[in-house]
């Protein structure tokens, strides 16, 4: 188990301008506190699930990709992030066809020297390009055209914008003006006013979390971090618990901040934890527990109600909900997932075999291989959940 090195924030980049006030945390769920003492339970997600589509990501020297390691998404479009392979940003239609790629990697005034992490204002229709070595955030127009520049003052590992300010992930910060360590700056969007967040006010516990710890809905920004067993809202001024999970088998904090991998690896055939695999939707937020039996899935209802279990690995029926395991990102109450061409395609024998001679799923396999290869870029599957009534 590797771990983000601290970020430290530079002490000379600071203005002596700068303003910075403290927010308040505040215990103020509004989901009730979910208790997960037993993962013995299945549920099929063929009963959960209204429709499922997918598309064919074009292949194409400009648009290949490695990983999809990040992706928002809203009616028309896809935002493609492959951060470690070839650390570019791209737009696809959700038909799969190829719009556009951001920005060009450099050192000029309108190129980025590495993107480390990238937003979407669909208000603005701008694209947010986040160069850590920099010191800047690029801004794009959704069809690639490069805008303007905003300079940041410190190093961040996540950020999120909405219509009032920007927020930044820190680790650490030996800046004279904040001696608090923080964990979240929030930045005004007009003037260099920030509130921070002090992570000694954030109970840490019962989860362990590398990636997606910041996500957004609906203009709204939410933040789980790591070693918490909660997701926040954040506010202007405030850091609101939304979701609290309550584990039976849990880790122990000061346990995972110093565990050794081995350790780590023998705790996880008795104990559990949310792993970082979250989605806020319209009606429900979703959330993946890792567990000694597998992977989990808890939908929890913005009413309170909640759905969880294991799902099944293989589905005769509908062979689209086989390919169901970790969605990264969702619209409405849609989550959606890459799946790479290697996967889908090992998976091709097995379903034409289950399938038989149901001639309405064989046509449905025919269509999802049509076309594709080992070096086919990824399938995106859209899963429809039913609305609550």
């Amino acid at each position: 188990m590797k771990y983000f090195n601290l970020i430290i924030v530079c002490l000379s980049l600071f203005s002596c301008t700068s303003e910075f006030s403290k927010g308040k945390y505040v215990i103020d769920t509004i989901h009730p506190v979910i208790t997960l003492d037993r993962y013995e339970k299945e549920f099929d997600l063929q009963d959960f699930i209204e429709n499922i589509s997918y598309c064919k990501l074009e292949t194409s020297p400009e648009s290949l990709l490695g990983n999809i390691d990040k992706m928002m998404v809203d009616s028309s479009s896809l935002f493609i992030f492959d951060r470690y392979t070839c650390n570019a940003l791209y737009r696809f239609s959700r038909s799969g066809k190829f719009i556009t790629k951001f920005g060009k990697q450099g050192r000029g005034p309108e190129e980025y020297i590495e993107i480390y992490d990238f937003d979407v204002d669909f208000d603005n229709k701008q694209v947010l390009l986040f160069d850590l070595n920099g010191r800047k955030i690029q801004y794009y127009s959704f069809d690639g055209e490069y805008l303007r520049t905003r300079k940041v003052d410190f190093l961040a590992t996540e950020f999120k914008c909405n219509r009032q300010f920007i927020g930044y992930k820190i680790e650490s910060s030996y800046n004279p003006s904040v001696k608090h360590k923080k964990y979240i700056l929030l930045d005004t969007l007009d003037e260099k006013e920030y509130t921070y967040f002090d992570s000694r006010d954030i109970p840490k516990k019962f989860s362990y979390t590398l990636s997606n710890t910041m996500n957004k809905y609906n203009g709204h920004i939410y933040i789980s971090p790591r070693y918490a067993n909660s997701i926040y809202k954040l506010d202007s001024c405030y850091l609101k618990e939304y979701i609290h999970v309550r584990l039976k088998d849990s880790i122990d904090s000061k346990t995972l901040k110093t565990i050794t991998d081995e350790k780590f690896e023998i705790l996880q055939q008795t104990h559990s934890y949310l792993d970082g695999g979250w989605v806020i939707l319209a009606d429900y937020s979703y959330l993946k527990m890792k567990t000694p039996k597998g992977l989990y899935n808890v939908f929890i209802s913005t009413d309170g109600r909640l759905i969880s279990g294991y799902t099944q690995k293989i589905h005769p029926a509908n062979p689209l909900l086989t390919f169901f395991s970790y969605p990264i990102a969702g619209w409405e109450n849609e989550l959606i997932q890459p799946v790479s061409s290697s996967i889908v395609l090992d998976q091709k024998n097995m379903l034409y075999i289950l399938a038989q001679d149901n001639l309405k799923v064989m046509r449905l396999l025919d269509d999802l291989y049509k076309d594709v290869s080992e070096n086919s870029n990824q399938i995106v599957f859209f899963y429809q959940l039913k609305k609550i009534n």
